[in-house]
């Protein structure tokens, strides 16, 4: 999912956390080594985010395995 308000040629990523894009507040940028132009950011999780998504797996996971393998696919 890119951010919607980017005007570089690579689209700016958020997290997808739950279910839910999610802004971070930190992101890297990306550069084109050949002309040293920025190109977009990516979202950089803290802590916070990856406990956010850790919690989101394990819930996930606990229907996930409830469900038969002929409905999974």
């Amino acid at each position: 999912m890119a951010a919607e308000h980017s005007n570089h040629a690579y689209p700016d990523t958020l997290l997808h956390i739950g279910g839910a894009w999610c802004t971070t507040g930190r992101a890297q940028t990306v550069v084109n080594p050949a002309t040293e132009e920025t190109i977009g950011q990516v979202a950089l999780a803290d802590e916070r985010d990856l406990e956010e998504a850790v919690q989101a797996a394990r819930r996930g996971f606990a229907a996930w395995r409830k469900t038969s393998a002929f409905v999974r696919t």
